[in-house]
């Protein structure tokens, strides 16, 4: 190996392992933007990662080789978004920049397993670079999920710095679910649950009752922030996959005791217990969120938020106002959702009004004057407010609409309370001045549209999905068209919000697939699952029963610790993704891929020959022989 191209591999090494390090750190805004492509600075270190790999395969005159099972997966499922995104049958420029961000996943996951295999031939411990890795992921993971738990507790403080990160603060009735740096509740979930297995198997590594300490409080603190997302999928996930990764663990380590009984035992945390820790973690702090949250033990019954902000207003039935005028009017009010309505705090419930026209029932006047509660109201409680009301200065009869907000949050009637109503006669002020003319009435119907926006229950959007595979049944609606179609599949109107589309999935990675990529798009993704499991069951039995015995005890119960590992973190976003949907979200699809290629790599059989670190005397060239064996081809050319 050259001394450039021995540079160029240490460096794109380098360059992943900061990918791994920033995935959860994508700004808003682009960095770079070329036409109608727009590029972050993640997808930007990520390119600058796959350049230098390529540079790295140029310098060391080597073509990439994957193994078949692996690399005929990735290519049909490539083709298929390609033909999806070019027959869609509408928004086919958005379906085509969708199949490149996701074709630019596929070969992160091919340059991980090259990039990776490499490192592990020149490693004296083969599993050094996958932990090199774990340690990158989950660093990057540990540090938004600190800024996750801070934003729920401080959100004052953080909500300015994470609005570099993402657009709004994702709420449930009006409580912060932790997010961090990530777009949205759940994306942060099925990130933080991944890593939080990849944290078990980290425990497993070190020695040292310090790092051990550390790591433990590590797992503490992002299993705070996976429960304060309040996710009920990622709960789901964490659970099954550190259930999954203790029951296989366990069955591991004791045919190992049955094939070496007589092996000293290793020092530090064993898989099944470091499972086991994370699985008690998780439970007792989702315990205590539930018994003190009511908005959690809500969630548990019911798929979207309507019924916490729900209200009863006493107010009179008809007043008499001058114009212009402001006056107190008495209102009786009682809490009727599940909501707590702070008096204070950053975001206290006020109540409100809209003028409507009184006989037309169309907005007049949209914005009143707040009045705060004078105490905080729980459920079932009630409150008499004197709420400060100012007249039109047009004369006429109007409707004086009550409506309670949290501040800087939402008001009640776009989460689907009902308003207040009092008949108010404004008459003419002393003064007798011309008042100005009115703006432009709008719909009353505007103070519900933020609902039915938003909030739209899983079941909902996959009949919509059902009736639009049934039209393209074979290569799907195209690429990430589902938002864009599935209200007019139903027969809506008005359901996009006004100027821009639908944000909305189908809440499911499963349904998703199938409705946009069609049965050919969930063929290939079985295919590349079920070429996977067979690797992994193949380098298991190998390593349980194969291996020979002058493989160290150590070394053996490493390398099936990372691939009992990786696999339980796919599987956790496997099971999250019954429920919700992340390869079009940067952060998770290219974690997950990642994930993929690190997984293929650890199924691979390191030679019994080497790569040294440190600069051969004759170059020694990595091979595959395309059935996944691989070895070093030594060269009688010298380095210069």
């Amino acid at each position: 190996m050259t001394r450039s191209a021995f540079f160029l591999q240490r460096i794109t090494w380098l360059a992943f392992l900061a990918l791994a390090l920033c995935l959860p750190f994508e700004a808003v805004q682009p960095w770079l933007q070329a036409g109608p492509l727009r590029f972050t600075n993640l997808e930007l270190l990520a390119a600058l990662a796959l350049m230098l790999w390529a540079l790295a395969l140029l310098a060391a005159r080597r073509m990439p080789r994957w193994p078949a099972w692996l690399g005929w997966p990735l290519l049909a499922w490539s083709l298929v978004l390609c033909l999806s995104a070019l027959l869609a049958p509408t928004e086919r420029g958005a379906a085509l920049k969708f199949a490149l961000r996701s074709l630019a996943g596929v070969i992160v996951s091919l340059a991980a397993f090259d990039v990776l295999t490499r490192q592990r031939a020149a490693d004296a411990r083969a599993t050094g670079p996958v932990a090199a890795l774990a340690w990158a992921l989950t660093s990057g993971a540990l540090l938004a999920a600190i800024l996750g738990c801070a934003e729920v507790l401080w959100p004052a403080v953080l909500t300015p710095w994470l609005s570099l990160f993402k657009l709004h603060t994702t709420r449930v009735a009006g409580t912060i679910r932790a997010s961090g740096t990530f777009g949205y509740a759940n994306i942060a979930a099925q990130y933080w649950e991944a890593a939080l297995v990849l944290l078990s198997v980290l425990l497993t590594t070190v020695s040292r009752r310090r790092a051990q300490i550390l790591i433990l409080f590590a797992i503490g603190l992002m299993g705070a922030a996976l429960v304060l997302t309040a996710s009920r999928g990622g709960l789901v996930a964490i659970l099954l996959s550190s259930g999954l990764l203790l029951a296989t663990a366990g069955w591991s380590q004791r045919r190992l005791r049955r094939l070496a009984p007589d092996s000293p035992p290793l020092v530090g945390v064993s898989l099944p217990r470091a499972a086991a820790i994370t699985i008690i973690v998780i439970v007792a702090l989702a315990s205590v969120q539930v018994a003190l949250s009511p908005v959690q033990q809500a969630r548990l019954q019911r798929e979207v938020e309507a019924g916490f902000m729900q209200a009863e207003y006493a107010a009179p039935a008809h007043l008499t106002l001058v114009a212009g005028q402001r006056t107190q009017v008495p209102v009786h009010l009682t809490n009727a959702g599940r909501l707590l309505w702070r008096a204070h705090g950053a975001e206290p419930i006020l109540l409100s009004y809209h003028w409507l026209d009184a006989s037309a029932e169309m907005i007049v006047f949209f914005e009143g004057d707040r009045t705060a509660l004078p105490h905080d109201v729980p459920p079932g409680g009630s409150a008499r407010v004197s709420a400060y009301v100012l007249p039109l200065l047009q004369p006429g009869r109007y409707i004086l609409a009550w409506d309670l907000l949290q501040n800087h949050v939402a008001w009640f009637s776009t989460r689907g309370a009902g308003l207040g109503r009092t008949t108010v006669d404004v008459a003419a002020g002393a003064g007798g001045a011309a008042a100005p003319p009115l703006p432009p009435p709008l719909s009353a119907s505007l103070l519900t549209a933020a609902q039915g926006s938003t909030q739209v229950e899983r079941t909902t959007l996959w009949r919509a999905a059902w009736l639009l595979w049934r039209q393209h049944p074979w290569l799907g609606v195209g690429p990430d068209n589902f938002r864009y179609l599935w209200g007019d599949a139903l027969g809506l109107t008005d359901w996009r919000p006004a100027g821009q589309a639908s944000v909305l999935h189908s809440n499911s990675l499963y349904v998703e697939i199938l409705v946009t990529l069609g049965l050919a798009g969930g063929a290939c993704f079985a295919w590349l699952l079920l070429s996977l499991a067979q690797h992994v069951f193949t380098r298991l039995r190998w390593l349980l029963t194969l291996a020979p015995p002058t493989l160290p005890a150590k070394s053996r119960i490493h390398s099936l610790n990372w691939l009992l590992g990786l696999c339980a973190a796919l599987v956790a976003f496997l099971v999250h993704g019954f429920f919700d949907y992340f390869l079009e979200f940067t952060p998770t699809y290219l974690l997950w891929w990642i994930l993929v290629g690190s997984l293929a790599s650890c199924t691979t059989e390191i030679g019994a020959q080497s790569v040294s670190l440190r600069l051969p005397l004759s170059r020694r060239v990595l091979f595959h022989d395309g059935r996944g064996g691989r070895g070093v081809r030594a060269s009688t050319e010298k380095t210069p």
